[in-house]
């Protein structure tokens, strides 16, 4: 990107919302994604402005699939992969995103990851406290998530 340009995630989380019915760890086919999330993004656009949202590429391998609203993965919050996180915690210290960088534990609520669990069958969560834990099951859950936007000026 060759403007200035904010990743901005929200403080408070949305709403409860299923994930999906199936149980998959794809992303960008749960109903969280396609229905949830593309609906609350006239709100955001209504209050950054429809034309300082930045698209940005899925998470995928298909070169040019673009999204204006998101949640994040491991690597935008951990500022690097990983791996299998194999049913262990990690504290969220030294963080890529500025915010959870620089609050202490228990300062911020959950945050639903689209990085997929290591059982694949569902996705990684960042708990009140700031640990990654890998419980949030695709089948018929529903959870609050934190989308995240990019906004540039010209």
């Amino acid at each position: 990107m060759t403007r200035h340009h904010v990743v901005c995630i929200s403080l408070d989380s949305f709403p409860d919302a299923m994930i999906h019915s199936a149980n998959t760890t794809d992303w960008y086919n749960t109903s969280l994604f396609t229905t949830t999330l593309q609906s609350k993004i006239k709100e955001v656009a209504d209050f950054f402005g429809a034309t300082n949202i930045v698209p940005h590429q899925k998470n995928t391998s298909t070169n040019g699939d673009l999204t204006q609203i998101d949640v994040p993965t491991l690597p935008m919050i951990l500022g690097s992969s990983y791996g299998s996180v194999l049913n262990e915690h990690y504290g969220v210290y030294g963080s890529q995103l500025a915010y959870y960088a620089l609050v202490g534990n228990g300062s911020y609520g959950g945050l639903l990851l689209q990085t997929p669990n290591t059982d694949n069958t569902g996705f990684l969560y960042i708990n009140y406290s700031g640990w990654i834990i890998d419980s949030i099951k695709a089948q018929n859950h529903s959870t609050q998530y934190r989308p995240f936007i990019v906004i540039a000026g010209e």
